[in-house]
């Protein structure tokens, strides 16, 4: 028995408007994941540098920040709920 070769598209190459706009949406989409990736990993950076401020030993307040660290603290905190 022959399979079926199965695939978007006619053998012509050309697409339908429906499949185009598939592709185009699944083009879109996986632009989006990449983007929130990289958005994640610069949140998860700035996240860590912040629990180095606060738990150095030698900052009572962050100053560039206006607020003190067990302010920053609630904040992150609060971020995990």
């Amino acid at each position: 028995m022959k399979k079926k070769n199965v695939g978007i598209g006619p053998s012509t190459g050309a697409f339908s408007p429906a499949e185009a706009e598939f592709v185009r949406l699944a083009t879109e989409y996986a632009e989006a994941r990449r983007q929130v990736r990289e958005a994640m990993k610069r949140m998860n950076a700035a996240s860590q540098m912040l629990t180095a401020l606060i738990e150095s030993p030698d900052v009572d307040t962050l100053d560039g920040l206006g607020c003190s660290a067990e302010e920053v603290t609630a904040l992150l905190s609060a971020g995990d709920k």
